[in-house]
């Protein structure tokens, strides 16, 4: 677990570091909201993915609900947050959303690529 949380967090300095240094992107990137925004995604991705280790070895239905759950869970975080910041009128709408959206597509895939090495190793 202490790798994959590594691996999160040095996901999230490198989507913290391409806010500073896109020069398109620097009006987000420096903002307060996107430091929480990778910072939440971290976290959410370090949380969820305790819980597939809880249900790794139960039922495949167990597992099956628990991936659903997470897929769920993320897309309606992602959703939330982009909306919450267009409505709000905050600048930069177009940059902030794609740029959550590579965070999400990132931290699924660190998390998908994790979750098939423990189904691997059963």
């Amino acid at each position: 677990m202490q790798k994959f949380i590594l691996k999160v967090a040095f996901l999230s300095a490198l989507f913290l570091a391409a806010g500073y240094t896109i020069p398109a992107f620097k009006p987000v990137g420096v903002s307060l909201v996107w430091v929480l925004v990778v910072l939440l995604y971290g976290a959410l991705t370090i949380i969820l993915r305790t819980w597939i280790n809880k249900v790794k070895n139960a039922s495949p239905i167990k597992f099956t609900t628990a991936i659903s759950g997470i897929t769920a869970a993320k897309m309606f975080a992602t959703l939330a947050i982009i909306t919450i910041y267009v409505v709000s009128k905050q600048p930069d709408t177009w940059h902030f959303t794609f740029g959550v959206f590579a965070v999400f597509v990132g931290n699924t895939a660190l998390f998908v690529a994790d979750a098939q090495r423990l189904v691997r190793k059963g």
